[in-house]
């Protein structure tokens, strides 16, 4: 069974990377071993935190595509990859991190933040904010 962040734990990661006030709008599986979770600001800014077995670093700013799920994809470009902050709970211990992207979810897997423009996300279908939650404080 697939595991989810719960929402405590996204709060706890947020708060990682020193976010707040961020409103969770859905979550997508968008590849076998990858999730992202979506969240706007309230200057309607959107986030995107992917959660992965392994993630790399790439130059900023990037595109994300993902097409692994026949009529499903994701698209963003992200234009802001976020640190997380010294004292963080949830820094991922064990990688070579220099610029400390990597947070770790108990679920296992590596999860960084970024912010994102045009975000194109088309699915059969998602888990909505009424299923995890409405507003991550």
């Amino acid at each position: 069974m697939k595991k989810y962040i719960s929402n405590n734990e996204l709060s706890e990661i947020l708060a990682s990377y020193d976010l707040k006030d961020l409103i969770f709008d859905y979550y997508k599986s968008v590849e076998p071993d990858t999730d992202i979770y979506i969240f706007h600001d309230k200057n309607n800014r959107q986030y995107c935190l992917i959660a992965s077995d392994y993630l790399d670093e790439t130059e900023m700013p990037c595109e994300f595509i993902f097409e692994h799920y026949k009529d499903d994809s994701a698209y963003f470009r992200a234009i802001k990859r976020f640190s997380y902050e010294p004292e963080a709970t949830k820094a991922a211990v064990g990688y070579v991190d220099d610029g400390n992207f990597r947070t770790m979810a108990s679920t296992g897997d590596v999860c960084m933040m970024y912010e994102v423009e045009d975000l194109s996300v088309h699915m059969n279908e998602k888990r909505d904010s009424s299923s995890l939650c409405q507003e991550l404080k």
